[in-house]
């Protein structure tokens, strides 16, 4: 965390250093902008921010909202390769979603360069279910569900590369709790056992991020 500390600092140091440039950033109240995961600095290439889509509304000046929410639902059906006549195909089903509610505060800027720190609340569940999967009628059905709850803190820095667009890199450190059930069914049965729960804080959930925003506005 001090190497980004230190790499805010300078940048904004940098940054100011240019005398007469235009500024870039958006910070004032209104301000919104799409949010994308950046996968690669190399190729610029992005995905979903959080899983899903990332929105960031200013609420006034240097002060931000912004939430994560993904969404995700898979279904697919396996047939017996050895095309046994009594066979039935074997269904895999998923279900996950997440919600990333967050507040972000700009504590420096320059005409390019802006310094944040902000909090964030964070939520998934996922549901795995696995029906007939020795391709028998009768095989037991399985059933996984997880919930994850997090909260945390994190700092950053992003840089407006172009008019509108800006790349940004973040340190969070993150507490998350993890619990579920796996469920067993049968013709006649259902049983039901209590995974194991996990917790994690600091080395285990922290982690850079690296962000690029579209403003809108």
């Amino acid at each position: 965390m001090k190497k980004l500390i230190i790499l805010v600092v300078a940048l904004i140091i940098a940054s100011n250093s240019l005398f007469g440039a235009a500024s870039l950033i958006k910070n004032t109240k209104d301000s919104q902008a799409l949010l994308f995961t950046l996968n690669g600095l190399s190729e610029l290439s992005s995905s979903g921010y959080s899983g899903g889509i990332g929105y960031q509304y200013y609420i006034v000046d240097d002060f931000a909202v912004r939430l994560g929410l993904g969404l995700n639902s898979e279904n697919k059906k396996e047939f017996d390769p050895k095309n046994d006549s009594s066979s039935v195909p074997k269904e895999l089903g998923l279900f996950a979603i997440s919600f990333n509610p967050g507040i972000k505060y700009n504590f420096m800027s320059s005409s390019t360069i802006m310094g944040f720190v902000g909090a964030e609340l964070s939520y998934s569940y996922k549901s795995y279910t696995n029906k007939h999967n020795d391709f028998k009628i009768d095989s037991p059905e399985f059933e996984e569900k997880t919930s994850i709850f997090g909260t945390g803190l994190f700092l950053g820095v992003e840089w407006f590369a172009w008019e509108n667009v800006s790349i940004g890199a973040e340190y969070k450190l993150m507490f998350t709790t993890e619990s579920g059930t796996q469920t067993t069914k049968t013709n006649n049965s259902e049983d039901i056992i209590n995974l194991p729960e996990l917790t994690s804080f600091g080395t285990g959930t922290s982690r850079y991020n690296f962000t690029i925003s579209f403003y809108l506005r």
